[in-house]
């Protein structure tokens, strides 16, 4: 039996993993690692850089720590799931990126490890179009609905001989470096569109986007041009321009 090293440290990889195909797995000996001690996964082991592993198949899902791969020996070769089109979006924090810059077009890559982060030869992406910009929510959803199938695709395909890939051989236009909580400040000098952006990318607790007023930290959910009565609005000037704030 293959032995097949799963590698995550959020949510988002325990979603993925606790919903693959049990058939599926079954014919597998599956080892779960992370480096989230907080957060283990399954009967996950945790990750030591430093050690050596042997295994037949790697794939990671959102593990967010680089994997030495001089270290790691796998016949079958190691992998990892990005949450973008890649060569687009390399980086930790690719889904609010996109939805902050208003792309329409969301879903992951499957691609190979190499040294450097996202940047190894891309075996298969999976997408959808939305008509208008969708909130994190939703992208999030479609994002792990993807991953599902790329993992399993990966592990039906890995041994016969048909996984291909390509060189990432352009240059990206977008990185998506990782955000820390003040980048989510509202600022007079950002316009109506990114603000209003912003508040459907920047969704979780810990990263919500936000205005200073009166040196109090206000947290907001929504951004509009007009004045609604029935909503909690602050007044709010953008390059000059009034709009209204929703205040959580």
């Amino acid at each position: 039996m293959n032995k097949i090293f799963f590698f995550g440290s959020s949510e988002y990889s325990i979603k993925v993993f606790e919903n693959l195909d049990p058939e599926l797995l079954n014919n597998f000996d599956i080892k779960y690692f992370t480096n989230n001690l907080e957060s283990k996964i399954f009967d996950s082991k945790i990750y030591m850089k430093d050690k050596k592993y042997t295994c037949d198949l790697l794939l990671s899902v959102g593990f967010s720590e680089k994997i030495l791969i001089n270290n790691i020996k796998s016949a079958y070769g190691l992998f990892n799931i990005h949450q973008s089109l890649l060569p687009e979006y390399r980086g930790r924090h690719p889904v609010q990126a996109m939805i902050i810059n208003g792309e329409k077009t969301y879903g992951c890559t499957l691609h190979h490890l190499d040294k450097n982060f996202d940047t190894g030869n891309i075996v298969k992406t999976l997408s959808k179009k939305y008509v208008n910009i969708p909130n994190e929510i939703s992208v999030r959803k479609l994002i792990i609905q993807k991953s599902i199938e790329l993992a399993e695709y990966l592990l039906n395909n890995y041994q016969n001989g048909s996984i291909k890939s390509l060189r990432q051989s352009k240059k990206p236009n977008f990185l998506a470096p990782e955000r820390k909580p003040d980048d989510s400040q509202i600022t007079e000098e950002l316009d109506f569109v990114t603000i209003k952006n912003m508040t459907k990318a920047l969704m979780g607790d810990s990263y919500r986007p936000f205005i200073i007023q009166d040196n109090k930290k206000i947290y907001i959910k929504n951004a509009f041009n007009y004045n609604l009565k029935n909503r909690n609005l602050i007044k709010f000037k953008s390059m000059s321009k009034v709009i209204y704030l929703e205040k959580y």
